[in-house]
């Protein structure tokens, strides 16, 4: 199956880290928060920002969660999280390197 990305005839010539700038498929996504931003430094930001927001958001709702939990429970719930916030900080790296 033939991929759908621009093949770079220079990937050769570039510096390792120096990506080509193909929006990724989450750009793509009709519901994503910065699916019109076309150049890379204002992709990063818009995409900080919204992560920044849906953690707020999701902040408030553990928070309000964490209310209705006995001790265990919320000490259980902080110990997913803190792994789960693990996972999501590797991943990138990980995904990157198998490449």
């Amino acid at each position: 199956m033939a991929s759908d990305a621009p093949t770079d005839p220079y990937a050769h010539r570039r510096p390792v880290g120096r990506e080509p700038t193909y929006p990724s498929a989450a750009h793509d996504e009709k519901d994503s928060p910065c699916a019109n931003v076309v150049m890379t430094v204002d992709l990063a930001n818009c995409l900080a920002n919204a992560r920044d927001a849906e953690d707020a958001k999701l902040n408030t709702v553990t928070s309000k969660l964490r209310g209705k939990l006995d001790a265990a429970d919320g000490q259980r719930l902080v110990a997913a999280q803190r792994l789960w916030i693990q996972y999501r900080d590797a991943n990138p790296s990980a995904e990157r390197d198998l490449y």
